[in-house]
């Protein structure tokens, strides 16, 4: 085959071309920092690339689930075990409200203790984290639980705030700025959270089930112990109430171990958050690693090309000088 000066310089210019190319792209790795430019340079890499990309997008929005229901079992911990100091302390001053050598003037000090006490268990119920109340079911933007006080309630049903004692004596009005009544607007609702691919935890507790469950109704039961304690009726139903202040202090231990039992449940949940958070954390560090391996450049090997490849084209344009002829044009300079 005949070899012309024209194909011979075509040849020279090919490959100069070409080594341009790859320099041009072993620089654009280095400025980029990716070894993946477009799907092409390695499809299999690509593929990889975005399989783990999704994979972190998820362990994102799993750890923030995971973050924001712990932040709200946390802050339901701290409520119950407030609630739960506040129910020992009504104890307490039931306990002495029972004793028979108190006289009735010490025993309304003890009840007007207890109202307030009541009052704190409310404000704690109707607790928000951020703009969402904890106890309120799945309705978290209103207030879950509302007070009716012995006028208001007067005013609405007619029921007189006053109290017969055991004495047969009528405390006209006793109840007229207290709290008579604790209504839950709430409801059952569970507010859900995704963790992990297909594993779904209910992280809220609806204050029903603490404050005003149906078979043990803590909020009720202070009130009727207030109420008796007022009345002087402690250890026997003197005037035929239905309970006495000895009763309702059993009721009281019976709310107090449901509200232990919650609070457990909150504990162990809480737990579970923690571990999961580690496990989130341990799989993003491994993950990073693995899209790190496949989609970033080996510095030291790109920069070692780059050498080559630089001494490559200075000899294909030396190469290229002395194989090009000169013509008669070079000689008329």
């Amino acid at each position: 085959m005949r070899v012309t000066n024209r194909m011979m310089s075509q040849n020279v210019v090919n490959n100069i071309q070409t080594n341009m190319s790859k320099l041009d792209k072993t620089n654009d790795k280095l400025s980029k920092g990716t070894k993946i430019s477009m799907p092409g340079d390695d499809p299999t890499g690509a593929v990889k690339t975005m399989a783990y990309k999704t994979t972190l997008n998820e362990i994102e929005k799993f750890t923030a689930n995971t973050q924001n229901a712990k932040n709200f079992l946390s802050y339901t911990d701290v409520a119950l075990g407030q609630v739960g100091d506040v129910i020992q302390r009504i104890r307490e001053l039931t306990v002495q409200a029972t004793t028979e050598t108190y006289e009735q003037t010490a025993r309304d000090s003890i009840a007007a203790e207890i109202n307030e006490l009541l009052g704190q268990i409310v404000s704690v119920a109707n607790s928000k984290i951020g703009d969402k109340f904890i106890f309120a079911g799945f309705n978290t933007l209103e207030k879950p639980f509302e007070t009716k006080t012995g006028n208001e309630l007067k005013k609405e049903a007619s029921i007189d705030p006053s109290l017969t004692d055991v004495n047969g004596n009528k405390r006209e009005g006793i109840n007229a700025e207290n709290i008579v009544k604790v209504e839950y607007t709430g409801d059952d609702g569970k507010l859900l959270a995704e963790i992990d691919k297909g594993i779904v935890v209910e992280y809220n507790v609806p204050g029903a089930r603490v404050f005003t469950n149906n078979e043990h109704n803590l909020v009720d039961s202070i009130i009727k112990l207030r109420d008796e304690i007022l009345k002087g009726n402690t250890v026997e139903d003197r005037i035929n109430s239905g309970t006495t202040v000895n009763n309702e202090l059993g009721n009281l231990d019976k709310n107090l171990d449901i509200l232990m039992r919650y609070r457990a449940e909150v504990g162990a949940k809480m737990n579970r958050m923690e571990a999961m958070e580690q496990r989130q954390r341990d799989n993003k560090v491994s993950m990073t690693d693995l899209l790190s391996k496949t989609q970033d450049t080996d510095i030291t090997e790109t920069i070692n090309d780059l050498k080559v490849q630089e001494s490559v084209q200075r000899m294909s344009l030396s190469v290229g000088a002395k194989v090009i002829q000169p013509t008669l044009v070079d000689f008329l300079k």
